[in-house]
């Protein structure tokens, strides 16, 4: 008999990468899911999950447990968004426009 299962797994809001905990990469539970994430150094922000080095890359925490966004992350937002992809003037690594489609205001995202 073949059923459908519903499960949960972890993704990384940055870059795409999926939870992989000795090649356990879905739980039944969210909460399962959750904690093996925490577990194996992701961090949730504002109900996103980010691989440690993401929230390396974007991130600062102080001695207080306080996360916020870095100085680089904070101005490269600020710049222009780009008129075809509506990125902050980078192209988004999640959404891969085709070759014929790049536009000129395309750069890669730093982060």
């Amino acid at each position: 008999m073949i059923q459908e299962v519903i499960m949960f797994f972890c993704r990384c809001d940055n870059c795409d990468k999926i939870l992989d905990d000795e090649g356990i990469t879905a739980w039944a539970h969210e909460d399962d899911a959750a904690e093996v994430a925490d577990g194996e150094g992701w961090r949730e922000v504002d109900g996103k999950w980010y691989c440690p080095e993401c929230f390396a890359k974007l991130f600062d925490e102080d001695d207080e447990g306080n996360i916020t966004l870095k100085s680089e992350v904070l101005e490269a937002m600020r710049r222009p968004r780009c008129s075809k992809c509506q990125f902050f003037g980078y192209e988004c690594k999640r959404n891969p426009k085709p070759e014929d489609a790049a536009c000129d205001e395309y750069k890669e995202w730093p982060f």
